[in-house]
């Protein structure tokens, strides 16, 4: 696609603006923050085009004053009237901010998302830092932050709101800091590659879903913000009691650790599973060198570990000190947990009319320009629930009801109740529904359809089958029947999700045992080392079209480095080149629907490399690219998997985009590859085809790639149901 903005600069104002409130920023965000009754702009800072920068400001906001739209500078209006007719744009850093500013802390203008561009959007794209300050001292742009700025915006920006009359020399220099902002900004913007036209309607549809907001039960989440936090005391009292009173914390980190290693001794995977590395330390008498072990009982290792135990428990059973250890872990990872306190964490950020707004960063995720989530993240939401649908109201009313902490902890630690209760937050108001559905394993499709020219045709003819013919053995039970010798059809529940979903959905990016694992995790599954080494090595003997396919993304990524202005593509659908003169040479993959995906300050250098389980130390040639604040390696793994879920965020655009176009303020919501709504109850059946038909509908690029999904509907949004 080559549809673009216009070039002219003089169409885009950069404008930023400088506001106080009564609400905490950190703790709301940016929409409770603008309804605070004491919210004022300040100081507006801006320059049309290539122009000066110019400042609009007043020195009575903490006396409620204020700016009005008639009252402003004349080349502002009249840059103001063009927006207004579609012919020009604001362009800011972190935009939404400023427009609601400019539309709610001014009088006089209703902002609208189409009428301002995002410069952090476009840079991120580019792997600079979201922040301002650090992407202008990446491209070395002339003014820089000043040092004391976060004085000043906490003297004029909180309560209880310096007058600027009083500070005359600190109200200077908050204008002057106003004022640095402008010039990198604009800066950054033109020396970074535009999206195109169609991206930046996929953003205003972006902002359109941050300003509807999903809808909150707020009685729910602060009956549940109470118990979170009687959870988090009952948690220390529950350690000191399990631990015959030797630990008094959950967040006695190396005392709990090692109470449990002293426990698990006899256990060799088990010692094996908190070995976080080994290290070498110089013995304190003589010349020898000794190696000592450091564990760990971070989250993923307490989970991995809880996963064993209970597999060692329903192979043999458990001792009665192996039991101790699990109930102590299971605090450990429910008590210490900030997941049931995300609960606690929502209730300021609630805006008017009881909806959580502004959760969603468009191109967010740098390398891929996926979606991501900021304030409870949404996209992070647990997908475990308390049971069938049943259940979870009984629970959720229980809870309402407020009965006795003891009634809840019958059914386990209530930590972990409550993190699998956070979707039931998000409540259908009187008269409407939720309606949601997710792409059926998106990036298990995705993957084959990039590498059809390898053979990966086949797996997608399984697709194909199981859409028309449910009934058939999915591919995840194939791939299970595969690894396990067995007929897809007698392949259980339990061998689908750990020898078929896990490792299909892990090992298609050329990963091992390692990200094996890291999958096994999420879906409660558990392997010795010997078993994953098994399970690897048979899917990749099994799935000879995906090596292939890694191999020539490789070898393409490495001819267009040798090759500056060459593109060479990769199977049907990526095409990748390298461009010297960006950003001191950026590889390039341009994906099906023509976005690209950027690699830039790409290099080969040295890099040490340690095993953390042995301590030894290797020195390697890695090629490596700049991302956000520091560099990061460049493999085949990470370009097929950067590319497989671009395709899949691709598609969830182009979905978002269509239903807002279609059913404005349908979307109030979506995670990785998933679209939540809200409608009229009377109109669900016409909301779940409209959101059914906008996610199959695929745009032209992505002819021959099979798509599936059906859409669900319910009072609360819940995965209970299916």
């Amino acid at each position: 696609m080559s549809d673009f903005l216009p070039d002219d600069i003089n169409r885009y104002c950069f404008i930023d603006t400088e506001t106080l409130s009564g609400a905490d920023l950190k703790a709301t965000g940016i929409y409770p923050y603008s309804e605070d009754p004491d919210y004022r702009v300040m100081i507006v800072t801006y320059a049309i085009g290539d122009g000066p920068v110019q400042i609009w400001k007043q020195d009575a906001a903490h006396l409620g004053g204020r700016l009005h739209w008639h009252d402003a500078p004349d080349d502002l209006l009249a840059h103001l009237d063009r927006v207004e007719r579609g012919a020009a744009w604001f362009v800011a850093w972190n935009a939404a901010f400023d427009r609601l500013a400019l539309s709610r802390g001014i009088d006089g203008y209703d902002a609208k998302p189409d009428h301002f561009l995002d410069a952090m959007v476009q840079a991120v794209r580019s792997h600079l830092p979201p922040d301002l300050a650090s992407a202008g001292k990446i491209l070395r742009t002339e003014i820089q932050k000043r040092p004391n700025g976060k004085r000043l915006i906490q003297q004029f920006c909180v309560p209880p709101f310096a007058d600027p009359a009083e500070h005359p020399d600190d109200w200077r220099d908050f204008c002057d800091y106003a004022l640095d902002d402008i010039p990198p900004m604009r800066t950054i913007w033109q020396a970074t590659m535009p999206l195109t036209r169609r991206e930046w309607e996929q953003y205003w549809a972006s902002e359109r879903v941050n300003d509807t907001g999903m809808p909150v039960d707020v009685d729910f989440a602060q009956a549940a913000s109470d118990l979170a936090e009687e959870n988090a005391r009952r948690a220390n009292a529950d350690i000191t009691r399990l631990t015959e009173g030797k630990i008094q914390t959950v967040h006695q980190h190396e005392a709990l650790c090692n109470w449990v290693l002293d426990r698990v001794d006899h256990l060799p995977e088990a010692k094996a599973i908190l070995l976080r590395e080994v290290v070498e330390e110089q013995e304190e008498e003589g010349d020898g060198v000794i190696k000592l072990e450091k564990h760990s009982l971070e989250r993923t290792r307490v989970e991995d570990l809880i996963a064993y135990l209970e597999r060692l428990d329903g192979e043999q059973g458990l001792t009665d000190a192996e039991w101790d250890v699990y109930q102590v872990l299971q605090v450990r990872a429910y008590g210490a947990s900030a997941t049931p306190r995300k609960f606690t964490k929502l209730l300021p950020m609630v805006s008017s009319g009881d909806r959580l707004r502004g959760q969603y960063v468009f191109n967010g995720a740098a390398a891929t320009g996926r979606f991501s989530s900021r304030g409870l993240q949404i996209h992070n939401l647990t997908r475990s629930t308390v049971g069938d649908q049943n259940t979870e109201l009984d629970v959720i009313n229980q809870v309402l009801d407020r009965v006795p902490f003891g009634v809840l902890a019958k059914r386990g630690p209530v930590g972990r109740t409550l993190s699998r209760l956070i979707r039931p937050v998000f409540v259908a108001p009187p008269g409407q529904t939720m309606i949601w559905a997710d792409y059926s394993a998106i990036e298990a499709r995705v993957t084959p359809w990039l590498a059809e020219g390898f053979g990966g045709g086949v797996v997608l003819d399984v697709f194909y089958e199981n859409d028309r013919d449910p009934l058939l053995p999915d591919i995840y039970k194939r791939q299970a029947g595969s690894i396990l010798g067995k007929d897809p059809n007698d392949v259980t529940k339990a061998e689908r999700q750990s020898h078929g979903k896990v490792p299909v959905l892990s090992l298609g990016f050329g990963g091992g045992k390692g990200a094996l694992f890291n999958m096994a995790r999420a879906y409660g599954a558990s392997f010795t080392d010997a078993e994953a080494g098994a399970i690897v090595n048979k899917w990749r003997e099994v799935n000879g079209w995906a090596r292939a396919y890694w191999d020539d993304t490789w070898e393409t990524a490495l001819w267009c480095m040798h090759n500056p202005g060459q593109p060479r593509a990769v199977g049907l659908h990526l095409t990748y080149i390298y461009l010297p003169e960006y950003m001191h040479g950026t590889l390039v993959c341009l994906l099906p629907d023509g976005r690209p995906l950027l690699y830039p300050v790409i290099k080969w250098e040295e890099r040490e490399r340690k095993d953390k389980l042995t301590g030894k130390v290797d020195v390697k040639q890695q090629l490596t690219y700049r991302r956000g604040y520091g560099r990061a390696a460049l493999w085949y793994g990470t370009l097929v998997e950067n590319a497989v879920q671009a395709v899949a965020g691709s598609l969830l655009r182009h979905a978002i985009w269509s239903l807002n176009a279609d059913w404005p303020q349908l979307v109030v919501g979506h995670t990785h590859d998933e679209v939540i709504a809200l409608c009229n109850t009377q109109d669900a059946a016409a909301g779940r085809k409209a959101l059914e038909n906008a996610m199959l509908d695929l745009p032209p690029w992505a002819k021959g790639l099979p798509v599936a999904c059906e859409a669900t509907q319910s009072l609360y949004y819940t995965k209970t149901i299916d």
